[in-house]
């Protein structure tokens, strides 16, 4: 997602920088233990369809990675949500 958003923007994406979604987390206040966490779960939910896909199991393989997916995307909206909520006015 990093990636794609710094392409988009015309940014150079081999220069270092600071905007990988957990950064981006523990800028909006939550702990490390909670955004190690959340990067678990979602682990942990891309472990049933990365089995499906070793498993030549694509019914099921595709539902899941929807969920993952959905998952991400939600991650990332609320990010942006906490982000524009903890936003200081430039004086």
């Amino acid at each position: 997602m990093t990636l794609v958003r710094r392409l988009a923007r015309g940014e150079n994406v081999v220069k270092a920088h600071r905007t990988h979604l957990y950064q981006r987390m523990v800028s909006t206040e939550l702990s490390h233990q909670r955004v190690s966490l959340t990067y678990l779960a979602l682990a942990a939910l891309g472990l049933p369809a990365g089995i499906s896909m070793a498993a030549g199991s694509w019914p099921l393989t595709g539902l899941r990675v929807l969920v993952v997916a959905g998952a991400a995307v939600a991650l990332r909206l609320t990010v942006a949500r906490r982000e524009a909520a903890t936003a200081r006015p430039v004086s």
